[in-house]
Order: C-alpha cells, then sequence, then structure tokens
C-alpha cells in the first residue's frame, strides 16, 4: 500500500515534467536548448526506470508479477541490448562487444521484456564500473533434438574491477553494493542485480557471477524456454505524430484529471493531433459534462478531489451513458486496474503516459464503440466480433509442453467446464455466484488460449447482471461452438 501511494504520487508531477518535454521538443529549438532538452528527458526516463524497478520489486515481493508469454528472438534481445549501450560504451573507450552461438531463426516462448530487462541492467552495470578493456556480450543455445525446449545461457563479462572475495552473493541483496564506496563514485540503489535475479528465478531460470578483485566479472543468465515455430512480432518503435490527419483527428474528447499542468499537457498533445478537448477538474463536473454533451470519448483520471474517476464512471453507467472511458492512473497493481474496469472503465492507461500507447487505445475504444453501437454500452450485450476465437500462439506454446494427445484431452475438458459454467449462469441469480462462475472461466479460457470466450467472461465478471439475458448466453455458446472448431482445425495442421 505504501509502494502504490508513493508511487502514485512520485507518477503524478513526472506525467507533467515528461509530457511537457515531448511538447517542448515539437518546437523550434537552438543546438544547445536540444541538448539541455536531452538531458531533461534521459533525467525523467531515468527517474521513471528507478520507480519501475522498485515497484517490479514489491510486485516480485508480493506475488504480484505477471509474466508474458509470447514467440520471440533471443538474438533480437541482444541486438537491441548492445545497440543501446553503444554509444555510452565509445564514450568510455570500451570494446563492447557480441559473441553469439544462437541461429538467427531460433523462436522461443516467454517474456522477452523481462529478459530484455535483465540482460540490459547486466550490460548497464559492466559499462558503468569498468574504466578500461572491453565488454562481452556472449549467447548460447542448446536444443536437444525432440525436446520441444531451449536451454538458452547469455553471459556478460567486464575487464572491471571484479568483486571482493566474500561479496559475490551480496551484491544480489537488495540495496546493497559491492563495496560501501561504490555509490559514492557511481551512484544507485543496489536495487538492479537484486531485481533481476528474482526476474530469472520467476521465469524457472538462474543468474550467477563468477568474480575476483581486480579480475573482472562473468555474469552468467540461464534459463530454459519452449521453442516455437511461429515467426516473432517485430519491435516496433513508432514516433507520435503531431498533424491534424492521424487517427484521433476530429473526436471530440472530456479530460477530467485534478492537476492543472497534466490538464494542459494532456490537452495541447489531443490538440495536436486533432482533438477538440473540454477539460474537467474533478469527477463532478466531468459527470454534469458527459452526461450533458456528446463525446467521442472520456480520458478520466482515477484519484480527484469531490468525486473520483471510479464513481464517476460508475454513476454515468448508472445513468445509461455509453460512452467509452479510459482511466488514466499512476497507480500500478492489478487489483487496482481490475476495480476500475469493473466500475465501467473500457481501459486504463498508466502515468507517466506514453503517448502513443493513449492515441493507440483512444482509436481502438472509439473504433469498437462505433463498429458495435448501441449493443456495445456497458451492461448489454458485447458480441463476438473481430476478437480471434483462439489464439495460435498460447496454443503453440501449451504443444511444446505437453503432448498433443494430451493437449486434445485437455481442451475437450475445457469445453466441457465452458458448457456446464454457462448452463450454471443461466440458472444461478446470485450476482456473486454469477462473478465468480464467470471469472474462473475468464482465467481457463486465457490460459488455453479460448480468447473471445475469455473476453466474453470478462463482460460478465464485469457485469454479473446482465449474464442472465438470453443475448450474453447464445454469444457464450457461440463463441464457445466457434472456438472448439478453431481448436479443431489448429491441431489437425
Amino acid at each position: 500500500s505504501f509502494v502504490a501511494t508513493t508511487s502514485h504520487e512520485l507518477r503524478t508531477p513526472l506525467n507533467g515534467l515528461l509530457g511537457s518535454l515531448t511538447l517542448l521538443s515539437q518546437t523550434q529549438l537552438t543546438a544547445r536548448q536540444e541538448r539541455y532538452l536531452g538531458m531533461a528527458r534521459t533525467s525523467g526516463q531515468a527517474l521513471l526506470d528507478l520507480i519501475n524497478d522498485v515497484l517490479d520489486f514489491s510486485k516480485v515481493e508480493s506475488g504480484e508479477l505477471t509474466l508474458e508469454s509470447a514467440p520471440f528472438s533471443p538474438t533480437a534481445i541482444v541486438d537491441e541490448v548492445y545497440s543501446t549501450f553503444t554509444a555510452s560504451a565509445r564514450r568510455k573507450s570500451l570494446d563492447l562487444r557480441i559473441e553469439k552461438q544462437v541461429p538467427d531463426t531460433l523462436v522461443l516462448v516467454g517474456d522477452r521484456n523481462r529478459l530484455r530487462q535483465v540482460l540490459s541492467n547486466l550490460v548497464s552495470n559492466a559499462v558503468k564500473f569498468t574504466r578500461s578493456g572491453e565488454v562481452c556480450i556472449e549467447a548460447s543455445a542448446q536444443t536437444p533434438k525432440g525436446a520441444g525446449a531451449c536451454n538458452l545461457r547469455i553471459d556478460v563479462k567486464d575487464t572491471g574491477p571484479g568483486i571482493p572475495s566474500g561479496r559475490t552473493e551480496a551484491i544480489f541483496e537488495a540495496f546493497q553494493q559491492a563495496d560501501e564506496t561504490v555509490a559514492r563514485v557511481h551512484g544507485g540503489t543496489g536495487l538492479g542485480l537484486s531485481l533481476s535475479r528474482r526476474l530469472m528465478e520467476e521465469m524457472g531460470g538462474a543468474l550467477t557471477v563468477e568474480s575476483e578483485a581486480g579480475q573482472g566479472s562473468r555474469f552468467c543468465v540461464q534459463v530454459t524456454l519452449p521453442t516455437s515455430s511461429e515467426r516473432p512480432v517485430a519491435a516496433q518503435t513508432p514516433e507520435l505524430r503531431f498533424d491534424d490527419t492521424g487517427p484521433l483527428a476530429g473526436m471530440r474528447i472530456l479530460l477530467a484529471d485534478d492537476v492543472e499542468i497534466n490538464r494542459i499537457v494532456t490537452g495541447e498533445v489531443l490538440q495536436a493531433q486533432g482533438c477538440s478537448v473540454v477539460c474537467a477538474e474533478n469527477g463532478r463536473e466531468a459527470l454534469t459534462h458527459a452526461t450533458s454533451q456528446r463525446f467521442d470519448a472520456i480520458l478520466m483520471d482515477v484519484q480527484m478531489p469531490e468525486m473520483d474517476g471510479v464513481e464517476a464512471t460508475r454513476r454515468l453507467r448508472a445513468h445509461g451513458a455509453d460512452t467509452p472511458v479510459l482511466g488514466l492512473t499512476a497507480n500500478a497493481f492489478e487489483e487496482q486496474r481490475d476495480a476500475y474496469l469493473a466500475a465501467g472503465m473500457n481501459g486504463v492507461v498508466s502515468k507517466p503516459v506514453d503517448w502513443l500507447q493513449l492515441t493507440s487505445a483512444l482509436s481502438t475504444l472509439v473504433a469498437r464503440s462505433a463498429a458495435a453501437g448501441s449493443e456495445a454500452a456497458i451492461g448489454q450485450t458485447v458480441p463476438v466480433a473481430e476478437t480471434p476465437d483462439i489464439d495460435r500462439k498460447a496454443l503453440n506454446a501449451l504443444s511444446a509442453l505437453m503432448p498433443a494427445d494430451r493437449l486434445r484431452v485437455v481442451a475437450m475438458e475445457a469445453f466441457d467446464q465452458v458448457e456446464q459454467a454457462i448452463e450454471a449462469l443461466s440458472t444461478r441469480h446470485v450476482t456473486a455466484d454469477a462473478r465468480e462462475v464467470a471469472h474462473s472461466m475468464k482465467g481457463m479460457c486465457r490460459n488455453m488460449g479460448f480468447t473471445a470466450l475469455g473476453d466474453l467472461f470478462e463482460r460478465v465478471e464485469l457485469d454479473p447482471v446482465e449474464a442472465r439475458s438470453a443475448k450474453v448466453l447464445d454469444a457464450l455458446r457461440s463463441a464457445k461452438a466457434s472456438a472448439k472448431q478453431e481448436f479443431e482445425n489448429w491441431a489437425a495442421q
């Protein structure tokens, strides 16, 4: 609770800072001003990274960390990290090298961002502490024939000062450094290595070190992950366009935020993309605007005086309004976000705001609302539309972990449980019972890769009273039949 509250208080002004710098970067600047701007953005991002590290560590400690599972290229991660630290190594006249014994075609299934986070931390430390010589990233992989999994190993070795005898394990303790003078010379919290080891353990791997004082260090990441035949989606870094021809052009947006700087920054970002913006300082004012005017979408800050964004959204839905609501929050934990969605919000974006993410989320919500029309209102049936019936990536990952015949048995049992859940929803009239059934089915379906079913059960969980409608039950039965047919098609390939 303390970490979540502190995080909110830190992220709110940081949102205004980074947003202002984004707007400033779009103006005419001298070379000196651009250099100062770059320094400010780097410092702001460093502060955000620190906040994220603390939050990640607290999530691991409390068991709240969730890992992703998707195909990725390990060689691409190594190349990305190498590119990130090339300039900083060059500034110190260090030789940053890569030695790869991993096929470029190898695709693994796991959390690429967490693995990249760990590797970035190791290379960052190596470059920071090494005064002369080199830093080398060595990657190797062993894929036993027929195993369906790969043993990935990535070493980061340097010619730095090394670690004093007896301190190699202490550096993995939170807020510890190799020696007490390090923090004065190089700075840092001593949290990165502890977090990196915990992340690797969460992934079922390990992070170890070999080092001697004066002889440099070698940090070793090892993890076994399923292989995949799918091509991973290439990481994209699109740029935010400030013009009136983008996906938000012409939209009318209600922006509710009690912090004036946030209203100014977010409002100008939206206006620069062709939106018209009406601002509210609290939930009560937002509710007044939303019930008397038409908006394409509402950006609703969560924590506001007089009436917070959650209560304002809840009352808006009770009033019958179906305008898409996107929550803006500096809160970081999943249970908080679940509460916002349960109140009727259609999505949540974290502060400091990633403007590309905000643009994408807004355009997606408005497009879905327009396509679904009145049937897509909160509290009404959401038809199975463009959501895929099954997630083939998830099924491919499962097939790498169990024999095909066993996976088929599990899938058929899952479909039987879905049918039982639908029958239970049609007969249970207690809201808590319906919500419990929908919640358990939502998780099971998504774990099995039954995407459309998982989304429908989530809708039932958010509005269990509507679970008794014939339209919802028919949509669930239709989604189940489609998912079962798609599963059969996938299994036959």
